[in-house]
């Protein structure tokens, strides 16, 4: 998912990211890119 938003974010696209909190165990440089690059939006499990 990370490289995805690395294409879209070197497009100048808008990411929006709906996720569910036990995205946060992921491989934290991937998540805080994801985090600082996207709107990310956690749901509960």
């Amino acid at each position: 998912m990370a490289r995805l938003i690395e294409i879209l974010v070197q497009q100048n696209k808008r990411v929006v990211v709906l996720g569910r909190k036990h995205m946060t165990n992921w491989v934290k440089t991937h998540f805080n890119f994801i985090q600082e690059n996207s709107k990310l939006f956690m749901a509960n499990n």
